[in-house]
């Protein structure tokens, strides 16, 4: 058995920043002779991400389970999906691992992987992302995906401005005020509006 972590592009919102949605496939593959039965899958997500997803449950300590087991013949696969939401205030990289907990072979009997070992602890593993040959030292039924979390953060400066203004000021005078807006996040916004507020 193998497993692959991507994230889905089209199904997560992009950018990605605070507050939006992220969606992770998961593709399982049967690579042995004999058919798969009972197979359970399990994932580890960081800080940062809250489970958005009804088909997975999550357990309360940084781990969600899918909700159905999984047959797959040899030689066949099967690709699922487990959804997020960005929690408020979160940024940078994020890295987001899913295994294959427990599988068995189709007398019932735990299945013996012949170069992985199904279980539910994520630190136990050499991972390499997208591996499923075991190049690497990777156990193949355990991947990782990282993804960046941008940050979206404008800013507004308002200053007086004595050289364009009438001084001094007086009734019936110009005065005049320069409104400086920055960018201080990592990615372009546009659309942007602003408004006065005056005396």
């Amino acid at each position: 058995m193998a497993l692959q972590k991507k994230l889905n592009t089209t199904a997560s919102d992009s950018p990605i920043i605070q507050g939006r949605r992220i969606v992770f496939d998961l593709r399982i593959l049967n690579q042995g002779t004999v058919p798969a039965t009972a197979i359970r899958l399990i994932d580890y997500f960081p800080a940062g991400l809250t489970l958005a997803d009804n088909n997975w449950t999550d357990n309360n300590d940084g781990t969600a389970s899918y909700n159905t087991t999984l047959g797959i013949d040899p030689g066949k696969e099967e690709t699922v999906s487990i959804a997020f939401t960005v929690d408020l205030g979160v940024e940078g990289q994020l890295l987001n691992f899913a295994e294959i907990s427990t599988a068995k072979d189709d007398l019932n009997d735990l299945i013996q992987d012949i170069d992985s070992t199904p279980d539910t602890n994520n630190g136990n593993d050499t991972v390499v992302d997208n591996v499923i040959d075991n190049s690497g030292g990777d156990q193949d039924d355990h991947d990782v995906e990282a993804v960046l979390v941008e940050r979206f953060d404008l800013a507004l400066i308002k200053q007086f401005d004595p050289a364009r203004s009438v001084n001094p000021i007086l009734q019936d005078r110009e005065v005049t005020f320069n409104v400086i807006v920055l960018n201080q996040g990592t990615i372009a916004a546009s659309g942007v509006r602003l408004v006065d507020y005056f005396p």
